[in-house]
């Protein structure tokens, strides 16, 4: 731009300031007036080398804009990807949170590149949608070739990682994992690792410890249910083996419809005084039931099943209270995401190999509780001062 104006102000028959004090362009206008002024008659000429200076430095910085592109898109080509693949879609606060415990990790890191791909598969659990979703989610790893995948929850395994298992040129971080690790091909991969997701049982006892204490009850019978899932079998597994001590597990298993769900819920009511739930999202019914949809709408659910059992009723995944439920213990997603993506990072960056960083179980929970619930259920009921403190300060108390 400079050599532009030297030239101008050469064919200026006036005298102007230096360069050096010259602000901006904005004197150009300026300039070009006085010239016209000064001497007419050589309107005609100044003008046509204005011109083609102009037209000079168009195509200079043009040409500067061109080869500034490739050098930004070639040093992108450079950087390791990293793809964030996600089993449900953001209307699930368990994705959510995942997600910020992610970030946490990500937000100051600049040295790769990543995106993101939501299989949405809490809402559309059928055979047909979760057939496409493998499709597309494979086709658009091999076309996108990331370095690193940090793959959330057990679907996201089903319908990609699996299949990528021991490939020389994609590693594989999963988080949120409840399934069989064997199954999926994850024990002793050479380019897989990550950190389970285990539901708590030992927290759950706990907490039923402090609500018999505080009502004065012997509530132990506990009937656990669950929806069906690719990976329910393995939730029912761990409540079923837990030790419970003096609690009694009456029942613990899955159900795939609506209709199964009442009938168990029915049997909880003249065999145990503890109803504990898990999943309830992917309960399969009649067109009724799903008001036109694939599923059960969840607070359908909620809904018959408050009405219909007078048990005390304990949440084994946050969202239960979130959906409107009383108290629950669930798994942090924050660790979930943040230790996954603590792993993903340390790849990218070659600080750590596979090998170096094996298979991790979740070690955090969170509690999660709605005050009017536990009102409406027992006014006398006061949970410890710190169960209120610890759901507050992750904003999981709801009034």
């Amino acid at each position: 731009m400079l050599y532009f104006l030297q030239n101008l102000t050469d064919s200026l028959p006036i005298s102007i300031p230096a360069l050096s004090t010259i602000p901006s362009l904005s004197v150009l206008p300026t300039l070009l007036v006085m010239g016209a002024i000064t001497q007419p008659h050589k309107q005609l000429t100044l003008g046509k080398k204005i011109l083609r200076i102009a037209q000079h430095e168009r195509t200079f910085a043009s040409l500067f804009l061109v080869i500034l592109s490739i050098f930004i898109v070639m040093h992108n080509l450079e950087k390791p990807k990293l793809l964030l693949l996600h089993s449900y879609e953001t209307d699930y606060t368990w994705t959510t949170e995942q997600i910020v415990g992610i970030e946490r990790v990500l937000e100051r890191k600049n040295t790769y590149i990543y995106r993101e791909h939501f299989l949405d598969t809490k809402k559309k659990p059928y055979e047909n949608y979760m057939k496409r979703a493998e499709q597309e989610v494979r086709a658009l790893i091999k076309q996108w070739k990331p370095d690193v995948i940090i793959a959330t929850d057990d679907n996201a395994q089903i319908l990609a990682g699996q299949y990528f298992v021991e490939d020389p040129n994609i590693k594989i971080v999963f988080t949120g994992v409840q399934g069989d690790l064997e199954k999926y091909g994850y024990a002793g991969s050479s380019n897989v690792t990550g950190i389970t997701e285990g539901v708590p049982p030992g927290a759950i006892k706990e907490t039923l410890d402090q609500i018999n204490q505080s009502l004065g009850t012997k509530y132990r019978k506990i009937y656990f249910l669950t929806h069906s899932t690719t990976h329910s079998y393995r939730v029912v597994e761990n409540m079923a083996n837990f030790d419970w001590g003096e609690y009694e597990m009456v029942s613990a298993a899955e159900y795939k419809t609506f209709d199964d769900w009442k009938g168990a819920v029915a049997r909880a009511e003249e065999t145990a005084d503890i109803l504990l739930i898990g999943g309830y999202k992917s309960l399969q019914g009649t067109e009724a039931q799903t008001e036109g949809g694939k599923v059960v709408p969840y607070k359908k659910v909620l809904e018959w099943t408050g009405e219909n059992s007078t048990l005390l009723q304990v949440g084994a995944r946050g969202v239960y209270v979130e959906d409107g439920g009383m108290i629950a213990v669930g798994a942090s997603p924050y660790e979930q995401g943040e230790e996954a993506a603590k792993m993903a990072v340390a790849l990218l960056e070659g600080t750590k190999n596979i090998e170096d960083m094996p298979i991790k179980d979740s070690n955090q929970y969170l509690v999660y509780m709605r005050e009017s619930k536990l009102k409406e259920y027992n006014p006398f009921l006061k949970m410890p001062k710190i169960y209120e403190a610890f759901a507050r300060a992750t904003s999981h108390y709801f009034e």
